[in-house]
């Protein structure tokens, strides 16, 4: 299992990595990335790697104390874009808060001086996005280190009966859970099937191929996906649950119309979603058959891109069979 560790570096240097140790004595693997204007690359590339990293995490750890971290990009903070992604990508969060005796003795020794420890630029967004995490989530307080140690193992031990992970062993590559991903899979296109032909029997079938959906004929539309086909590598086509490597774009817009009406996010998230969006994404969003939708959560905006009311229409179109050559 993957564990991704958020937290301002510097003064919760030492919490840090003390989950990171407990995280390992777990038999799991954590993953974290610090920001520094003077070694770090653009932040255009930062992000990337961190969107990768949080994207690849099967857990997301917050430790939260009483500075909102350093800002570099989109006038907020990193740790603030890291919680919001997580979030997004509907990672379990766990919190854990440091008390203010543990801040204030760090102080008092010397080790830090009080603006280190303490928000002193951004106040108000601090104290914001700290009512943020502590109303959206269960938040664990940390009076001393073992605690924070032991919290952690507990935490970890519900992920794994939540997700079903155990050690250095993703489910997504054991081959049982592959099938029952399939079975879903199945399950959600023959659901997405009947509203469709529900929907669909209620319009008049085209008059012809020539008839346009937006600002093109289905003809056109139909020879785009037919005429374009992609090879999967035999270990990827049976991680996304398929049952040969070879398909065209028609095929692969049938197999995962499911998938795309609840949305891919443009951020870089799991193997099947990238696929989705360099073979078929980028060649139906232009054929009006994808919207492009932007939610803000928190300060941040967040693209997905998803089946549009043409998409639908079009999918409704061959489950009807209006399309006698084109087998279901």
């Amino acid at each position: 299992m993957q564990v991704y560790i958020s937290s301002g570096f510097d003064a919760l240097t030492e919490e840090h990595e003390l989950v990171k140790q407990a995280i390992l004595d777990a038999n799991h693997f954590p993953s974290d990335l610090y920001y520094s204007e003077d070694t770090s690359p653009s932040v255009n590339i930062h992000m990337g790697l961190m969107t990768r990293l949080i994207t690849d995490s099967d857990v997301f750890i917050l430790i939260l104390g009483e500075k909102f971290g350093p800002s570099f990009f989109m006038n907020t903070s990193q740790v603030n874009y890291e919680y919001l992604l997580a979030r997004e990508l509907n990672k379990p969060i766990f919190v854990f808060r440091i008390s203010n005796d543990i801040l204030r003795t760090k102080v008092d020794s010397g080790a830090f001086s009080l603006e280190e420890v303490y928000e002193s630029h951004h106040r108000a967004r601090f104290r914001g996005f700290k009512h943020r995490i502590t109303s959206q989530n269960a938040v664990l307080n940390i009076n001393h280190l073992e605690q924070l140690k032991t919290y952690v193992m507990r935490s970890l031990s519900e992920a794994e009966v939540h997700l079903g992970l155990n050690g250095w062993i993703r489910a997504e590559k054991h081959p049982a859970y592959q099938e029952v991903e399939k079975l879903q899979r199945e399950l959600e296109k023959v659901k997405s099937k009947q509203q469709i032909l529900i929907r669909e029997t209620s319009r008049p079938a085209p008059e012809s191929r020539q008839t346009k959906l937006g600002d093109f004929t289905y003809e056109e539309i139909l020879y785009a996906l037919t005429s374009r086909s992609i090879n999967i590598d035999e270990d990827d086509a049976r991680e996304f649950g398929l049952d040969k490597t070879h398909l065209t774009l028609l095929e692969l817009l049938i197999e995962y119309h499911a998938l795309l009406a609840d949305g891919i996010p443009e951020v870089k998230t799991k193997p099947l979603d990238e696929m989705l969006k360099v073979h078929l994404v980028k060649v139906i969003q232009p054929l009006g058959l994808i919207e492009v939708t932007q939610q803000t959560i928190g300060e941040i905006p967040f693209v997905t891109k998803k089946l549009s009311a043409n998409g639908f229409t079009l999918i409704g179109k061959i489950y009807s069979g209006a399309f006698k050559e084109i087998n279901i």
